[in-house]
């Protein structure tokens, strides 16, 4: 058989396998084996590594509770921008932030009268990979060319007991807590192509209260 023709079966039996649930350690195995030999090369093993990838954003040293990054290492900024002009402009009423949920947030906190009982902070994040409504960790589109998808979020300054504390009976204890709401948003699915899913992300910062029937 031809060189040339048994590389291509070869080629043909790791995307195979790329697809498999042992994928991770048997996928590597191969083409670092086939490159060994001469049957691929460094352009083909980055192909492969293309079509064999699940694009599951690879995840490490966050905080736990933590549902959005801003900043991911291996973002897929390329394949995003070649499958978005692909797709073309159907997305793009999508695209940009959300001024009037800002708005409204300002309007909110502009009362020098109200002390609030947690303190929080409140900024418009940019995520590149967020956690779906599933519990998957999920490659967001933001890309910053022309496909931003901006959010505003409360995140709670800290989790310990709420002020004014000492105006409640006796028997009550309060903490901090974060709240979160679901926000649709493009991300990067299976098969080389978008979806739009609900991602979980912070949004205001709420005081618990518990009294002695509740320990």
């Amino acid at each position: 058989m031809m060189p040339g023709l048994i590389a291509v079966y070869l080629l043909f039996g790791a995307v195979l396998l790329a697809g498999t649930t042992q994928e991770s350690s048997s996928w590597h195995k191969l083409f670092s084996r086939l490159r060994k030999r001469g049957y691929i090369h460094l352009d083909d093993a980055s192909r492969l590594r293309r079509i064999g990838t699940s694009f599951i954003p690879n995840i490490n040293e966050i905080d736990p509770n933590a549902t959005f990054i801003e900043d991911v290492e291996g973002y897929p900024h390329e394949l995003l921008l070649e499958i978005l002009k692909k797709e073309g402009a159907i997305h793009n009423d999508i695209f940009g932030v959300e001024s009037e949920f800002e708005e409204h947030r300002i309007a909110r906190r502009n009362s020098h009268r109200e002390t609030p009982l947690c303190p929080s902070i409140t900024k418009r994040v940019f995520p590149k990979a967020a956690l779906s409504k599933d519990g998957q960790w999920k490659y967001v589109v933001n890309t910053k060319e022309d496909y931003i998808q901006g959010v505003d979020v409360e995140i709670c300054g800290h989790f310990e007991t709420c002020s004014l504390s000492s105006s409640f009976p006796s028997g009550y204890t309060t903490k901090c807590q974060q709240k979160y709401a679901y926000r649709k948003l493009l991300s990067l699915g299976k098969k080389r192509k978008t979806m739009m899913d609900d991602f979980k992300m912070p949004s205001c910062c709420a005081c618990l209260v518990e009294g002695p029937h509740h320990r």
